[in-house]
């Protein structure tokens, strides 16, 4: 890594995990380097954070138009999230008033344990109803309650209701090998039925959340997809950070296990814990559904952090021109993601494989009848 990506990351752990390290000395123009870095990977607002914690430090040397931008954005971070608090509040209590019981996913379930929840960025309100029927009835009041709304496909239908983003999902977490998944269903229908429910406190209203066990599960289930498809992502693994810290001592690690093995992650989960005592430098004894401490094979995928968001997802799909020829929107970003696919295969073969021509046959939905 260079000056700006370890100064990046050294701020970004400040902002979250407490971490003390000394920066380096940058330049101006490196400083406005790391902060188009931290908005590429949505963490503007906790690498602020880490600026604010290390204030005396004596090479935190920003620019002063630069600090006065960077407050702006974080100030528009925080807005964008109370907005969208006040829309979950509203969303779940007209659930509740249908007797529906709706379970709020990813990322504003995660945003509560961090040191200032308005700070992690959000993208849509991510909601999962456990019962068919439900779920059913939720879509149709969706439907009907929303300006638009699409199928995104994969079981998740995006709604924009009062000018926010609202994802529905069939399934909370899904993959693409069949046999996987329908052990991954399993698992989840086990745990949200047979456990107690969990509960979390959003803009002073009681919301359901996926209970610890199982969310941990879902983390890692969420970076494992990342990790094959556009590589890592790096506010996926501060919030698989923040959790572990945060409300780790909850979590049933024996019987974590014992479900990574069932979907045949527990490599990929390796992975990504000798990622996260590299890069945010967190203890063995801090990742406990870890069973292999082997640094090395995490360094080829450390080492494509920063290449995330090099490519979009648009970029890996196939279109139709003028002419009767198919091609991909970006030729390299497809080439990408076959080697990509195939070097992590000895990771997670199950999966890696079918996700590969998954990923293939819905890029080629795109094309125009």
């Amino acid at each position: 890594m260079n000056v700006i990506q370890r100064n990046f990351l050294k701020l970004l752990a400040a902002g979250t995990f407490g971490s003390d390290e000394p920066l380096e000395p940058m330049s101006p123009y490196k400083w406005r380097l790391l902060f188009q870095l931290s908005l590429m990977h949505g963490v503007a607002a906790l690498v602020y954070d880490g600026i604010t914690i290390r204030k005396d430090d004596f090479n935190l040397c920003l620019p002063s138009d630069l600090r006065v931008s960077w407050a702006k954005t974080v100030t528009e971070i925080e807005r964008a999230n109370q907005e969208k608090n006040i829309c979950l509040s509203e969303l779940f209590n007209s659930f509740s008033r249908q007797r529906l019981r709706p379970i709020l996913l990813k990322g504003q379930s995660m945003s509560v344990i961090y040191p200032n929840p308005l700070h992690r960025t959000s993208g849509d309100i991510d909601v999962y109803l456990p019962y068919d029927k439900q779920s059913q009835d939720a879509v149709e009041w969706l439907s009907s309650q929303s300006t638009e709304y699409e199928s995104k496909g994969r079981g998740v239908t995006r709604f924009i209701w009062n000018n926010i983003s609202v994802e529905h999902h069939v399934q909370m977490q899904r993959l693409t090998n069949p046999l996987l998944n329908r052990k991954l269903q399993k698992i989840i229908n086990r745990e949200i039925r047979c456990c107690d429910s969990y509960y979390i406190a959003i803009n002073g209203l009681r919301i359901e959340s996926v209970p610890p066990t199982l969310n941990l599960l879902l983390i890692i289930t969420r970076i494992t997809g990342f990790l094959l498809n556009e590589g890592i992502s790096l506010k996926q693994l501060v919030d698989l950070g923040m959790f572990l810290r945060k409300i780790g001592d909850k979590v049933d690690y024996v019987l974590l296990q014992s479900q990574l093995e069932k979907i045949g992650m527990q490599k990929s989960a390796d992975i990504i814990g000798n990622i996260m005592m590299r890069m945010f430098h967190f203890d063995a004894d801090e990742l406990p559904f870890m069973k292999k401490v082997n640094g090395e094979t995490s360094l080829d995928t450390i080492a494509e952090v920063f290449r995330t968001g090099q490519y979009q997802a648009d970029d890996l799909y196939f279109t139709q021109g003028k002419n009767i020829f198919v091609h991909s929107n970006n030729s390299s970003a497809m080439l990408w993601h076959i080697r990509h696919s195939i070097r992590f295969m000895r990771y997670y073969p199950g999966e890696a494989f079918t996700n590969l021509f998954a990923s293939f046959a819905h890029s080629l939905s795109h094309i125009e009848e």
